[in-house]
């Protein structure tokens, strides 16, 4: 057996095991350096994990990358990474191959940045956590429409290798509305974060605004999305580090980096008309287990 597909079986017995032990794996590869063609790339953005108990499995679904808002209604952790988006860019070209329109349209604009950022941030391992920018409203929505699509076939075939699985009907992941992203972004610390920021880190920056006006790029960029401390839901960078896309074309909210921070409140929509250095995006998601047999 060529050495490629044993490697690949033995990624695939491993996730096998995590995800039967609910644990999470992400497995790492630099597509721009490997010359293997056999590169799998995992993040928590698509990979499916089940968290079920035997009598009610719904109210114990979460939508991989996220965590729960609502009544079957979730948001995303985190913004929308470097990583995740990589890992799109990569199923396009392996489905699609390089010449194709679909690969292109997944490119990022790296002209966003100047140099040394437009040749390092998208590409390089260092950033692979920070947020993804330099993409489209058009490009965010296809990529919503992607990742429902893999996140559904990942769970029908978890149904199909397991029969007992109660997996929902319907799952799509979206960008939020402007009043869904406002109530979650008005959600404060837990009591146990906001005593810690009352007292230990009082005097910490808590979230990625900039403190000159204009910013200076070299002084500061994005940071990782796991950076700050999160809300009670557990949900990081509502505000600062970059602006998040809504479902009304043209207006982000949130403020980035390359924004004063008083001058950003939750109610307030920024107008865009293109790709930014400070504009990224994270996804809700709705799940449906109407008509889902056990």
């Amino acid at each position: 057996m060529p050495l490629e597909k044993q490697v690949i079986i033995k990624i695939l017995e491993l996730l096998d095991a995590n995800i039967l032990n609910g644990k999470s794996i992400r497995l790492q590869a630099n597509p721009f350096t490997m010359k293997t063609k056999y590169i799998l790339l995992i993040s928590s953005t698509v990979l499916a994990l089940f968290s079920f108990t035997k009598n009610k499995p719904q109210e114990k679904f979460t939508p991989p990358g996220t965590v729960k808002v609502g009544n079957f209604f979730f948001m995303d952790e985190t913004e929308i990474s470097n990583f995740s988006w990589l890992e799109y860019v990569y199923w396009t070209e392996r489905v699609y191959g390089k010449d194709s329109k679909q690969y292109a349209d997944a490119q990022v604009d790296s002209n966003v940045w100047d140099e040394p950022y437009r040749s390092h941030y998208f590409s390089h391992p260092a950033y692979r956590e920070y947020p993804v920018v330099g993409i489209s409203y058009d490009q965010a929505v296809e990529y919503c429409q992607w990742r429902s699509d893999r996140v559904m076939e990942q769970l029908l075939i978890r149904k199909e290798q397991k029969n007992n699985v109660v997996i929902p009907s319907i799952l799509t992941y979206r960008l939020p509305t402007r009043e869904e992203w406002e109530k979650v972004a008005q959600m404060p610390y837990s009591d146990k974060t906001q005593k810690s920021l009352n007292t230990k880190y009082k005097d910490a920056v808590k979230a990625n605004f900039h403190s000159t006006d204009p910013p200076v790029e070299e002084m500061t960029t994005t940071a990782p999305v796991f950076s700050y401390w999160p809300n009670e839901l557990g949900i990081y960078n509502m505000r600062g580090n970059v602006s998040e896309m809504v479902t009304e074309r043209g207006i982000v909210k949130g403020g980035g980096w390359t924004d004063l921070e008083n001058n950003i409140q939750i109610e307030t929509g920024i107008p865009y008309t293109k790709p930014s250095k400070s504009i990224g995006f994270r996804c809700v998601c709705e799940v449906s287990f109407e008509n889902t047999e056990s």
